[in-house]
């Protein structure tokens, strides 16, 4: 382990990295109350209440298209996305697509703070 820290490798032993997982779940879990918990405002899926076209559509939003570029991947009229899109803002409460995509990729954020758990059964980390 010495020549691997000396080669610029991380090495940490398992009791080590468990208090360390520890601490950074427990700002993780004080991080999502603080940013997702408004006083009347419930932590559900960003996608729940959305239909299967709607999802699709966010998706897509995630990725940077436009409407034009959504409907010519989808091949439906413009106007219908903006319509998918009118819808998608209402059920999520946001005013625009910037906050729709933002709130779905804190969602996808917090949600990777799962896999904390599973790297705590492992071994050191060198």
């Amino acid at each position: 382990t010495v020549i691997s820290t000396a080669n610029g490798k991380f090495c940490c032993p398992p009791q080590i990295a468990a208090i360390l997982f520890d601490k950074f779940k427990d700002l993780a879990r004080k991080a999502k109350e603080n940013c997702l918990s408004a006083p009347d405002t419930q932590l559900v899926s960003v996608s729940q209440g959305l239909t299967r076209r709607e999802k699709q559509i966010l998706g897509l939003m995630t990725n940077g298209l436009s409407n034009k570029e959504i409907a010519k991947a989808l091949v439906i009229e413009v106007s219908t996305v903006k319509n998918h899109v009118h819808n998608i803002l209402v059920k999520l409460e946001v005013h625009n697509r910037i906050q729709a995509v933002a709130l779905l990729k804190r969602e996808e954020q917090l949600n990777s703070i799962g896999t904390i758990d599973a790297l705590r059964a492992g071994e050191a980390y060198c």
